[in-house]
């Protein structure tokens, strides 16, 4: 058929595109001729007018036809397509373009809209023809309705040789495939025996990371299948990974049954997606009714019980489900269960374990209706130990012991089972005799594999035959000695589960012996725990404890029914109100009510009896009315006790003077007395003494104190007379008279006891010292100078000693003074007096040297420091015979009217750095130097580099200014 007139020149001149697509990669290296049989319709594009420049060649090699999503070169022919590059797309045929409708018509729908032809096989198809249109689209139906009626087929096929008891996959590892579809144990010895370690690490670990670790320890590699061969035996040894054993103790197929169809491709995910493409489709578990099984199909590893109990405790180690018991110190660990979101509650431990809770999340992913929330883990063990050892506190011993004595002599049911295992024995020798009369005997190797089994099962056979025929073991009874251990055990068990023989792991396991779960929920503070016993699954045991929010609740609650704290301990161990671990006292209660911002229960009821006592005093009652009237009413003191009229006195007097009134008007009028007496010079004292001669009182009834008449002074702005002021006019007269006389002051005190007019009182005794002292009497009398002091002062003196020095050498020569005593400072300081002998701390300022270099010193703009520092140098002394300090020079100056150089205590510090800073030395290193050198900071501390660029600031400040001082 001629179909140029229907080419038109806008088709030749885009591109012409050859599809080509197999399924699979094995038809790929299988069917050669296909290939090159869609490659021989670029022949049909040259026929039409294409340009060969223009033809191109776009594969899909082992991509399937019923999805476009791993399709590259199919999204490449409709990305070109809207771009209007393509003219006409040859194909061998139209299944090679897709076998889904779906795809084929949004693609035959774009076609029409940029004017692309499709050539079947050298057949021309105009979309934009009506014609063409409807027969492309039910060659496209015819297609889709043929693959997917091949795959029925397919599956019905399987199906049916599985129902025959054939397998139709790939053996896993640890098996090799016979000639029937029966699989036999590898002939490896060394796969077999990894395979079967691994199911015993299995049955003693549980837990699959636990195996993948030993395997990683013992550096023991795994088998691995080379190729996906049904037929190949061939082995390559790899380094074991968590996922491989996952998968291999997954695979039911290891027990004695075969199973087929244990996963399905789940497409629903991408049933929405434009492209649906094969990417969105996701592996999941098959129901267990849609999976084939054959039983008895081969020889297992595990037994099916024992592979689901295995899968059982596997299931149990995943983090959504229960947790298995672990180290930790919270026992419910894995079965405490939050009662708000169903979820399980997680562990926390803070402060080295002491601090262990319990708690749930409020996250985006796991959001808890109730919130987040922490529970005290101690506190819930507790109570959930004390249920169970409650429970078990008095054990049936003797049933337990009938029990074992009943399974004991059970013969007629292990007779049963033996039964059983010995016709199931007998089955596999027939099968194994069959599979080795089956298998051709040129195939040596499987021959023999099939040959081992079978005397295998010969042996177990005869064992078992033997087995039966002998008569069954009863186990031994329970001794006497047994029989009270086993009593003792279930008695003292809550001693033995708390002793240290018994690690967490193990405790954890006897808990969920009795318990299935937790239930943990709060309601107004309080915690309730729903108990759900093992072995009575309809009974459930309900616990309310309390929390720390309750209890501090119910602080506040007692509190504002106005008791104190005494009587909110009491109300507590009424009602039972604890802390577990926590212990109550009034100190914690009124400092948590402090936290609230409330007023002490003291201080509520110090105000409360403020207020009765300030309403009676304002109806006019007098103090002692007050009080009865207080004690008739009920009400008691703050300490409890009933009212005086002292009491109220106080609590007037405080409470008038916190108003800034006065409480007593009595009081008040002694007032300009008591000022009569400060002008005129008295002293507290004394003021008490004649305030107590005129017979006045305070407002209280009181006699006036030296304390109390102190605060009335200085709250009224006065000053508190001094206590060597206001001598009585007698008293001066006679003191004066002694110091015209030469007395001394202890010879005039001595006169003045003598006489009377002195009281027997050290404070009196001290005013009349400093009075005395003012009038110039000074040093001792000559005639009450030892005599042999008098002969030796003068050469100590001469020599230069100092008041401590000449007393240490009259101590050393044996003299004493008047009295007898041993000499010191003061006493040779009057003796030296007396006799007109100057003080040694004076003389270096008439040695001329001292002053010399005092003078040039002052005249080089030193500091004081500088000063002491050089004339420390040239070995001058100070009277007391230590080393001069800035402290001396300048007192020294200070005396001779001198003014003293500007003081700067860090200038050692600048001296010292200023040379190091002018060499170009590092902060760092300048610090190392002067610690090296010992010299220290102000503060008397090593120097670092911080404290080394503080004063380099300060250098670079006393440059610019100019201050003349010498830092360099």
């Amino acid at each position: 058929m001629n179909y140029m007139d229907r080419i038109s020149e806008k088709h030749l001149n885009r591109k012409a595109v050859i599809y080509i697509r197999q399924s699979t990669d094995l038809q790929v290296k299988v069917n050669t001729a296909s290939p090159i049989y869609q490659r021989e319709q670029r022949e049909h594009a040259i026929k039409y007018g294409w340009d060969s420049s223009r033809i191109e060649i776009i594969e899909d090699q082992g991509q399937s036809g019923s999805l476009i999503g791993n399709r590259e070169g199919f999204q490449r022919i409709i990305e070109q397509i809207g771009q209007n590059q393509i003219g006409a797309i040859f194909y061998h045929d139209l299944s090679r373009i897709s076998r889904n409708t779906k795809v084929f018509h949004d693609l035959l729908y774009l076609c029409k809209l940029f004017e692309v032809l499709f050539f079947e096989d050298g057949r021309l198809m105009d979309p934009n023809d009506s014609a063409d249109a409807f027969m492309v689209g039910i060659r496209a139906e015819v297609a889709q309705f043929e693959n997917r009626d091949r795959v029925k087929k397919m599956r019905d096929g399987v199906r049916a040789r599985i129902k025959s008891g054939c397998s139709v996959s790939t053996p896993p590892i640890g098996y090799v495939c016979s000639e029937k579809g029966k699989w036999i144990k590898h002939p490896d010895e060394n796969v077999r025996g990894t395979i079967e370690l691994i199911f015993k690490l299995a049955k003693e670990l549980s837990s699959i990371y636990g195996i993948y670790q030993h395997f990683e320890e013992k550096g023991i590699q795994v088998p691995k299948r080379s190729t996906r061969g049904v037929f190949d035996h061939s082995i390559q040894w790899i380094p074991p990974t968590y996922q491989y054993m996952k998968r291999l103790l997954d695979n039911q197929n290891y027990t004695s049954d075969y199973h087929y169809g244990r996963t399905m491709i789940d497409r629903r995910l991408g049933a929405l997606e434009s492209n649906f493409s094969s990417d969105n489709a996701k592996v999941r578990k098959s129901d267990p009714s849609d999976i084939l099984i054959i039983p008895d199909h081969h020889e297992g590893y595990v037994s099916r019980k024992m592979h689901a109990e295995l899968k059982h405790k596997f299931s149990l180690n995943a983090f959504m489900l229960a947790q298995p018991p672990l180290a930790g110190d919270n026992l419910l660990q894995g079965i405490i269960i939050c009662g708000h979101c169903g979820r399980r509650m997680s562990n926390k431990y803070q402060d080295g374990a002491k601090d262990k809770r319990y708690y749930t999340t409020s996250g985006p992913l796991r959001k808890c209706p109730a919130g987040a929330r922490m529970i005290d883990a101690i506190q819930v063990d507790d109570a959930v130990l004390a249920e169970i050892f409650k429970v078990i506190a008095k054990p049936n011993v003797d049933e337990a012991i009938h029990r074992y004595e009943a399974d004991r002599c059970g013969a007629a049911d292990q007779r049963q089972l033996l039964k059983l295992k010995l016709r199931q024995a007998e089955a596999q020798v027939r099968e194994s005799e069959k599979d080795y009369l089956a298998v051709d005997p040129e195939n040596h190797m499987v021959r023999k594999t099939l040959e081992d089994r079978w005397q295998e099962q010969l042996v177990s056979l005869e064992a078992l035959r033997t087995e039966t025929h002998q008569p069954i073991p009863k186990p031994a009874p329970l001794t006497k000695q047994q029989r009270e251990q086993l009593t003792y055990l279930c008695r003292h068990f809550e001693e033995a589960f708390h002793s240290d023989a018994i690690d967490n792991p193990t405790r954890k396991r006897l808990i969920r012996c009795f318990m299935d779960k937790v239930v943990l929920s709060l309601k107004d503070d309080l915690i309730v725990l729903e108990l759900h016993w093992k072995d009575r699954s309809d009974t459930i045991s309900i616990l309310t404890l309390q929390t720390k929010a309750y209890v501090y609740r119910y602080i506040l609650v007692q509190y504002h029914k106005g008791l104190d704290e005494q009587g909110i301990l009491e109300a507590m161990k009424r009602d039972k109100v604890e802390i577990p671990g926590r212990v109550f006292t009034r100190l914690n209660i009124a400092r948590y009510i402090k936290e609230h911002g409330l007023p002490s229960c003291t201080a509520r009821k110090r105000k409360h009896v403020t207020d009765n006592v300030m309403r009676l005093h304002e109806q006019g009652l007098s103090y002692l009315e007050i009080a009865e009237r207080l004690n008739a009413g009920g009400v008691c003191t703050v300490t409890g006790g009933a009212f005086s009229e002292v009491n109220v006195i106080k609590i007037l007097g405080t409470m008038l003077r916190q108003q800034g009134r006065t409480s007593q008007k009595k009081g008040a009028a002694n007032w300009p007395v008591i000022r009569e007496l400060y002008d005129r010079g008295f002293t507290t004292h004394e003021m008490v003494v004649e305030l107590k001669t005129r017979g006045l009182k305070t407002g209280t009834g009181m006699d006036y104190t030296y304390k109390n008449l102190r605060k009335i002074i200085r709250r009224q702005g006065l000053l508190t007379p001094k206590a060597n002021i206001g001598l009585p006019r007698e008293l001066k007269a006679r003191l004066e008279a002694f110091h015209k006389a030469g007395l001394s002051f202890r010879q005039a005190w001595e006169n003045l006891i003598d006489e009377g007019v002195a009281p027997h009182d050290t404070l009196f005794r001290k005013r009349v010292c400093d009075n005395y002292r003012r009038m110039g009497a000074k040093g001792a009398r000559p005639e009450n100078i030892p005599m042999d002091f008098q002969r030796e002062i003068h050469d100590l003196v001469e020599r230069g000693l100092s008041t401590k020095q000449i007393a240490k050498e009259l101590n050393r020569l044996g003299l004493k003074t008047v009295k007898g005593k041993p000499y010191n400072r003061n006493s040779v300081g009057q003796y030296c007096r007396g006799i007109g002998l100057p003080l040694n701390k004076r003389r270096y300022l008439d040695d001329p040297r001292f002053k010399r270099e005092v003078d040039i010193l002052l005249s080089a703009g030193k500091s004081c420091r500088q000063i002491a520092d050089h004339l420390n140098i040239k070995g001058f002394k100070t009277f007391m015979g230590r080393l001069f300090k800035d402290e001396d020079i300048r007192s020294l100056l200070e005396r001779q009217a001198l003014k003293a150089p500007k003081h700067c205590k860090y200038d050692y510090i600048i001296e010292a750095i200023a040379p190091l800073n002018k060499a170009g030395y590092h902060p760092r290193t300048i610090a190392s130097k002067l610690n090296t050198q010992g010299i220290k900071t102000v503060t008397g501390q090593r120097f670092s580099t911080r404290t080394v660029k503080h004063y380099l600031r300060k250098l670079k400040a006393l440059e610019e200014k100019g201050t003349g001082r010498e830092v360099a």
